[in-house]
Formats: structure tokens, C-alpha cells, sequence
């Protein structure tokens, strides 16, 4: 395999990890991971790109106008409700980058799905979380298992899942072109 390396990138909210194309951990399989935590304690982000078979209204009965797909956000915790959106005024949602927010008051958002004032461009659920202890990710990257790059104009909520891991790859320049392109298995090219 060509010996490829990240540009550096200083990991921080609203940053983007994407798997290497042959990353044996069936849990990021080609997936997109946005940060939304990353501090002195370790790391929190969400496999944008990996949908479950779920529906929020599956998960949630007294939710309204809920036929919003949910996705496996990671494999820690995978028995809890996580949220991204672009709502400011929702309590305690935690900032993550321009326009952009993790979690809040869930009553905030239930009510605005009640009343028909959320559209699925606007939100994303997940059933768990992908976490790194102090200094795992920095090792992870450095062993060449994650590109690491910035969100910068990928709109996360309009974008096809299938090939969203292609899609970020290609619009990260040339560096990553080609490794958008390789098969799953290069055993049968």
C-alpha cells in the first residue's frame, strides 16, 4: 500500500476524521466521523455516515413527525440518544462550529418536531458515540488509521450516506483523490 500521510491538522470541534480505506475496525468502515468534543479528557465524535435500521419514532413515542432516520453514531454507549442540529435557541446545546450544535434540552427539540418546525436538513440523531481517551486519537492518526481535515463547506446533513466518505475525500484536494477511488477489497481489481 502507497505510504500516505495526514497534512497537519490540529483535531478540535468541528473537525472531520475519515477512515483509511482499509481500517479493519468494522465499526468506522469507511465512515465520517465529526468531533464535537476534543479536550484535555479525550475525544468526542459521530460516524455521520453509518444509518441504522431505526427511525426516531421507533426510539421516541411521544414525538411527533418523527420518520428521522437514526444513525450508529459509534460503538460506546450505543443504548443512548444523541443529537446534532443547527437550532441555537435549544438549551444547553453545546457549540460545535458556525451554525452548528451537539445535544441540549431534548424537551426543546421534541417540541419543535411536534410542531412541525424541524426539517431533516437541520438535524441528525444517533444511537451511541465514538470516544478516544487522552491521546488515543493523536496515536491513531499518527499510525496513519484516520485523515484528519476541517468540516469547512460540507453541509453533514445534505449529503448521500453512501458516499459520503467518498464525496469528503474528493473535496479535500488532490492529496485524497485517489484514495476516494479504491475498491473495498483490491484483491478483485
Amino acid at each position: 500500500m502507497k505510504d500516505y500521510s495526514n497534512k497537519t491538522v490540529s483535531i478540535q470541534k468541528g473537525s472531520l476524521l475519515l477512515a483509511e480505506p482499509f481500517l479493519p475496525d468494522h465499526n468506522f468502515f469507511r465512515s465520517v466521523v465529526l468531533i464535537t468534543e476534543h479536550s484535555q479528557n479525550g475525544t468526542v465524535g459521530f460516524v455521520l455516515n453509518h444509518e441504522s435500521d431505526f427511525l426516531l419514532s421507533d426510539l421516541i413515542d411521544d414525538v411527533y413527525n418523527a420518520d428521522y432516520a437514526v444513525y450508529i453514531g459509534g460503538p460506546v454507549e450505543q443504548n443512548t440518544l444523541h443529537f446534532i442540529h443547527k437550532f441555537h435557541d435549544v438549551n444547553n446545546a453545546i457549540h460545535i462550529s458556525d451554525g452548528l450544535y451537539w445535544g441540549g434540552d431534548f424537551d426543546n427539540i421534541k417540541l419543535k418536531l411536534n410542531i412541525g418546525k424541524v426539517q431533516k436538513n437541520q438535524i441528525r440523531f444517533f444511537l451511541g458515540y465514538s470516544g478516544w481517551g487522552v491521546g488515543q486519537l493523536h496515536m491513531e492518526i499518527k499510525s496513519k488509521s484516520w485523515f484528519a481535515g476541517q468540516l469547512s463547506d460540507f453541509d453533514i446533513f445534505n449529503n448521500e450516506n453512501k458516499n459520503m466518505w467518498r464525496m469528503v475525500l474528493k473535496s479535500w484536494g488532490e492529496d485524497y483523490k485517489t484514495y476516494a477511488n479504491y475498491p473495498i477489497d483490491p484483491t478483485l481489481n
